[in-house]
């Protein structure tokens, strides 16, 4: 199960790592667009060129800003998702140890004991149970044949 978890979690990375590089090619890309966009005449005079560069520089923090906080979501929002199912399997896992530690503990002859006071006790109550059983079992493997 830990190994499961591990080739789960390498896998994990692997596709956190390939949202990052995918980020940031698309932000490379509309860091280009923006660029052309602020500056259509760059052969234009040095003075020209360098406000240029300062609006590109300016809406490039921009996208830096608008595109890192939605990589973070993405990282913690995974790592929550992992953090969640682990949880999940472990809560799963000591269920299933309680469900067999409490079959290992059966003792058949003390379930016996128990049925037979029960019927002593209210025979009337242990009929109907037992009565309403048939009826339910005989319910569903008649259905089953048809």
């Amino acid at each position: 199960m830990k190994k499961n978890t591990a080739v789960k979690r390498a896998k994990d990375k692997k596709e956190k790592i390939e949202q990052v590089e995918d980020t940031n090619i698309k932000r490379e890309r509309a860091q280009d667009e923006v660029s052309d966009k602020s500056d259509p005449n760059a052969e234009q005079a040095p003075e020209n060129a360098e406000n240029g560069n300062e609006s590109r520089g300016k809406e490039a923090e921009t996208l830096d800003d608008v595109a890192n906080p939605n990589d973070y979501k993405a990282e913690n929002l995974s790592q929550r998702t992992i953090d969640k199912a682990y949880e999940l399997g472990q809560r799963a896992a000591d269920t299933f140890e309680k469900s067999s530690e409490y079959v290992r503990n059966l003792d058949p002859a003390r379930i016996r004991n128990k049925a037979i006071s029960s019927v002593k006790r209210k025979p009337e109550v242990t009929v109907t149970v037992a009565a309403l059983a048939g009826i339910i079992v005989g319910y569903l493997v008649g259905r089953r044949s048809n």
